[in-house]
Order: structure tokens, then sequence, then C-alpha cells
């Protein structure tokens, strides 16, 4: 498989994928990457959550 540069759009949209609760496995199929990348992300999201929460409650 090939090493591809994901933008935030894409990133954005793996998260997405990740709150409706599809697999990792789904998810890795439909963006053409590893299985073990997808909960790297969801690590992301919980890193930002803090930053998340603060932009929703200022409409940012």
């Amino acid at each position: 498989m090939p090493n591809l540069k994901l933008n935030d759009h894409h990133r954005w949209l793996i998260v997405e994928r990740i709150l409706e609760g599809l697999s990792c496995r789904i998810i890795a199929r439909q963006f053409n990457i590893s299985k073990s990348s997808v909960p790297e992300f969801l690590y992301i999201l919980k890193s930002m959550e803090p930053y998340i929460s603060l932009a929703i409650y200022t409409n940012k």
C-alpha cells in the first residue's frame, strides 16, 4: 500500500466515520489506509477535545 499524505479534510472525514461508529476495517478500506492507522486519528481527536469543545462554545 503506498504512503499517502492525508490532508486536513480527509483527516476530519476519518474522524467523522469514527464518530459514526464504523469499524476500523471499513474506514481503512474507504480511505485506502492501513487498519492500524485508524485508531491514531481517534487518539488525535481525544487530544484535541478541549480545543474542540472551546470552539463549539465560542462558535468559531
